[in-house]
């Protein structure tokens, strides 16, 4: 896909503390490691993740970091 790893390690690094990072279209879009890397790194970062790299599958020391976290149920909002 050309949407793979969209949000790549050298473009979360480059991120301004404070920004919040939203996915809630397709897993892989976030490389989902790199966010990890930079969020144990202890660097201001809001984070709202929807869908998981991979899924089903979530990485639970990712959930534990974001600030919300969904099990790919954002379609059910209005």
């Amino acid at each position: 896909y050309k949407t793979l790893h969209l949000a790549d390690e050298a473009l979360i690094s480059r991120l301004k503390p404070g920004t919040i990072l939203i996915n809630a279209c397709r897993g892989p879009v976030v490389d989902n490691a790199a966010l990890l890397k930079r969020l144990e790194a202890g660097q201001p970062l809001s984070v709202v993740l929807d869908v998981w790299e991979p899924e089903p599958d979530l990485n639970v020391e990712l959930l534990k970091r974001v600030d919300i976290g969904t099990a790919h149920i954002a379609g059910y909002t209005l």
